[in-house]
């Protein structure tokens, strides 16, 4: 098939294979986006005294009160929620973070992508980047709840780097999806802000499955948001290892893939068009 063909007629494993490849060029590039990811990072705090722990102080801060207020409506003691609190908050911010700058971040980049030959991936990486060392900060919030509160560090804390690298992984399709779809249509990115505040009162953040009735309990698995909000918690807090959900991250970020490479490496080369 010619390279004017129309998408039905394109050979699907042609398209998963150039979309495989800008995901590659964009990840060797990796000077390029710790650079990016960097100088964004040192932009927003530039002329503060500390920084980006002025995030940790604020986030810290809303912990403690949401926790002492969210502990007395469900009627639980305190230091058995802040913990939980604090992670789940932390946790949150890291995805909700990645999903709402998504469906900008090629607009807002756009003089970066139209100077030089820049693969959309990079830009991706650089996001995911700047995020995960924002976390790295915030971290120190939860640490210090458990370290107040008596929780111990326990073995599954092990597992965590695994959870955070399927988080990372499965971030990158859908984060790519998300900002190729955004750019074309830039009304979507207002849809899926608020479409980020839905999944936050239906993701056990502020509250606990276990303060679900039994007969809804199992439709929280179809929340990819929950899924990996119990990997990441249960891996920090030593609950017990939450078999369906790692089943159902893994299965989702395979399948994620499989969907994503063949749309990636139809449209990656006219996103330049768009922004």
């Amino acid at each position: 098939m010619g390279q004017n063909a129309r998408w039905p007629l394109r050979p699907i494993a042609d398209l998963s294979a150039r979309g495989l490849d800008d995901l590659v060029e964009g990840a060797v590039n990796w000077r390029i986006w710790y650079l990016i990811g960097a100088s964004e990072l040192r932009q927003r705090y530039a002329r503060s005294r500390i920084g980006q722990f002025w995030l940790t102080l604020s986030t810290a801060l809303s912990t403690l009160i949401l926790g002492a207020v969210w502990s007395v409506l469900w009627n639980v003691s305190l230091s058995q929620f802040l913990p939980y609190i604090a992670v789940s908050i932390i946790l949150w911010q890291l995805m909700s973070a990645l999903l709402t700058e998504a469906g900008s971040l090629l607009a807002s980049n756009r003089h970066l992508l139209l100077s030089q030959r820049l693969p959309c991936s990079t830009l991706i990486y650089a996001m995911l980047f700047k995020h995960f060392l924002l976390f790295a900060h915030n971290a120190v919030t939860i640490a210090i709840v458990l370290i107040v509160f008596g929780v111990g560090l326990a073995p599954t804390l092990l597992l965590l780097p695994f959870a955070l690298l399927l988080l990372a992984v499965t971030a990158v399709w859908f984060c790519y999806l998300l900002t190729i779809v955004c750019t074309r249509y830039r009304d979507l990115n207002h849809a899926v802000q608020s479409a980020a505040q839905l999944v936050f009162y239906v993701t056990p953040i502020l509250w606990k499955p276990t303060f679900l009735s039994e007969q809804y309990r199992p439709y929280l698995i179809l929340n990819p948001c929950h899924d990996f909000m119990m990997i990441l918690r249960s891996s920090i807090l030593g609950d017990p290892f939450p078999y369906q959900e790692w089943a159902m991250c893994g299965l989702f970020a395979a399948t994620g893939y499989l969907i994503a490479l063949p749309i990636i490496g139809r449209y990656c080369r006219k996103i330049l068009y768009w922004v």
